[in-house]
């Protein structure tokens, strides 16, 4: 999976960056991807499983991703709580062109000691995947070909 962008974090403190490329199993965007593969493919990439734990909350069982990728599609957005990075949360949602998800994008938020609830930028989120897939509309034909 590789990150094409990414806004508002001056400090630099997340380990995503813009052309970086990372583990699709740990975070909120690589979910949104996996979790919309053909059979075959998602049956293909869980059976490199166990996969490698970056923090305690890491999913790191082929079963155990494939309930998080169910509920992910089944819901319409993944979390990532802390499975790349301890204290970051993630939730992403699908960029779709033609009916077919074509890319992801996500917010972070740091944990602090106030309780975080990323489901409160889901509307905006959305809003934003909406605006994407409008303004690729015209490009549908290199997603369906």
């Amino acid at each position: 999976m590789t990150y094409l962008l990414k806004e508002g974090d001056p400090a630099g403190t997340a380990i995503s960056g813009p052309d970086m490329q990372l583990e699709a199993y740990c975070s909120g965007l690589g979910k949104v991807l996996l979790a919309h593969l053909s059979k075959e493919e998602l049956d293909a990439y869980l059976a490199t499983a166990p996969f490698v734990a970056l923090t305690p909350s890491t999913i790191i069982s082929s079963g155990a991703l494939r309930a998080e990728l169910a509920l992910t599609r089944e819901r319409g957005y993944a979390l990532d709580q802390g499975e790349m990075f301890d204290g970051f949360i993630c939730i992403a949602v699908p960029v779709r062109i033609g009916g077919r998800v074509v890319a992801a994008i996500s917010l972070v938020v740091t944990q602090t000691a106030t309780p975080c609830r990323p489901v409160s930028y889901l509307a905006r989120l959305h809003g934003a995947a909406l605006r994407i897939e409008k303004r690729l509309r015209s490009l549908s034909d290199i997603f369906t070909a």
